[in-house]
């Protein structure tokens, strides 16, 4: 346990800044803000939709180095209770949270965690808070938040909620494809029916009743079903690919419906979209063929593993769409963008379906880091395509990824956009965007100096980009993005 936490807080330290799951104190014991930081974290861990928050004492804020700390949390007395005992009257009963001490190169360290408040806003006090970077505030003066947070409950509750009732062991294995779960986790099938439920039950793919019959949740069946029809609560959430002929939806050439759940279907859907994809043999004077694709591999599959894993599943009457045309692909899901689209690169990952981005996780779907644009733009400019699209609706969210545009067929917002984002990469890998590096991402030469100049020019008036140091040469001029 003691090697776990010293583990754990030395990672915090190295690794990570104040934010809205975590925060370090040195010695500061006012109970008042101590109940309102565990409410505002218990709340940050649920919009991050991380499992816990931590508070860390006996650690400087600035240069987080281990100083220890005088704080106890056992001796330390709000008027004549117990400061724990105290806390646990104070705050809301739909998170926990735990005071553990060590001793970390000869100094206390008290470290708190504290689980993600579940079905409705942590409070403190009947008053709920949240964590904006390193600030704590009310949770009603940021309405935006609010809305978010409640939003995470939602969808929580409806993974969890039952999609069908009152079934046998027997009947879960006909409704659900309990090989593929074993299958994409790469466990070994049990041979007894008992240990294969209890798998089931333990990832809250089924829930036992008191009745001792079996329920399949939402995410269960959104997961495994073997046929979406069986279950009504997720009858139109299967995945459809379209190909056209030519720019235009007039002629659909092909279409395909995924109506199993996603651990079932998708990787042979994934075969099904790349045998779609353009794509050409050329042949070298000797050697072998290679593959060139129009569409890099990773980014397709990155894009539509985000709509599919960040989509509204409350939604009624919508679900993910793949697009084919000659010049593009457009993915669509149901459900706005959690963060600005502006900071999609760089905020910490966000899920509206908490059990199902772990699940595709798990199953090795996805990474659930937070880098998946991060990847799909580093594909894009190495194969010299505009940076992908991203367009915002009222209840849906859609990603176009177009075929190869030459630098100046490009619309001054695809310029713009991609320079953008060509600066976030820079800066996430700890270099800054210049003329030069501009020109190479759209494949131009040195004659098209002054055009690079000219749209980092217009960034920098549209509040995107600024210099990285406003000392520096004209030739050695660094640019970074406006949050850097």
């Amino acid at each position: 346990m003691e090697e776990n936490l010293t583990n754990l807080v030395e990672t915090f330290v190295n690794n990570h800044q104040e934010k809205e799951w975590l925060e370090f104190k040195r010695d500061n014991d006012n109970a008042e803000m101590i109940g309102k930081d565990i409410c505002a974290l218990a709340n940050g861990a649920a919009l991050l939709e991380r499992p816990h928050a931590y508070m860390i004492w006996g650690i400087d804020d600035q240069s987080h180095q281990i100083l220890g700390t005088k704080f106890s949390p056992y001796e330390k007395c709000r008027g004549n209770q117990e400061l724990i005992s105290w806390l646990h009257e104070m705050l809301s009963n739909n998170f926990d949270f735990d005071f553990n001490e060590v001793i970390i190169d000869d100094k206390k360290v008290i470290v708190l965690t504290i689980s993600s408040a579940s079905l409705y806003p942590a409070a403190f006090k009947k008053e709920s808070y949240v964590r904006i970077g390193s600030y704590t505030k009310r949770l009603a003066d940021d309405q935006k938040v609010q809305q978010r947070l409640w939003k995470t409950f939602r969808n929580e509750r409806f993974e969890l909620s039952a999609a069908l009732h009152d079934l046998t062991a027997d009947e879960v294995e006909e409704k659900l494809d309990v090989k593929s779960y074993f299958l994409r986790l790469k466990i070994n099938e049990p041979y007894n029916q008992s240990d294969r439920i209890e798998y089931l039950i333990t990832d809250s793919i089924i829930k036992q009743q008191d009745n001792q019959l079996f329920s399949v949740t939402n995410f269960g069946a959104i997961l495994l079903a073997k046929k979406f029809e069986d279950f009504p609560s997720i009858l139109r959430k299967e995945i459809r690919v379209v190909q056209y002929e030519g720019t235009s939806r007039t002629n659909i050439s092909r279409s395909k419906s995924c109506a199993q759940g996603y651990a079932c279907c998708l990787p042979e859907l994934l075969n099904y979209i790349d045998a779609l994809l353009p794509s050409s043999e050329p042949i070298p004077g000797l050697g072998e063929r290679e593959i060139h694709r129009t569409y890099p591999p990773a980014a397709v599959r990155e894009l539509l593993i985000n709509a599919i894993i960040h989509q509204d599943l409350t939604s009624i009457g919508n679900s993910v769409l793949f697009e084919i045309f000659s010049n593009r692909i457009e993915i669509t899901n149901p459900g706005t963008l959690l963060v600005s689209k502006n900071r999609i690169l760089d905020l910490p990952p966000q899920s509206r379906n908490i059990l199902l981005a772990r699940a595709m996780r798990r199953m090795h779907f996805c990474e659930e880091m937070g880098t998946g644009w991060d990847r799909v733009t580093e594909a894009c400019e190495k194969a010299q395509l505009p940076s992908p699209d991203i367009i915002e609706y009222d209840i849906s969210t859609k990603v176009v990824i177009y075929s190869h545009i030459d630098f100046f067929e490009l619309s001054q917002e695809q310029k713009v956009w991609s320079c953008y984002l060509h600066a976030c990469i820079m800066y996430i890998n700890g270099k800054g965007a210049s003329n030069s590096s501009l020109r190479k991402r759209f494949g131009l030469d040195k004659s098209s100096s002054s055009s690079i100049s000219r749209l980092i020019t217009r960034c920098i008036s549209a509040g995107l980009l600024k210099l990285k140091d406003t000392s520096a040469g004209t030739k050695s001029k660094k640019y970074i993005p406006f949050w850097g």
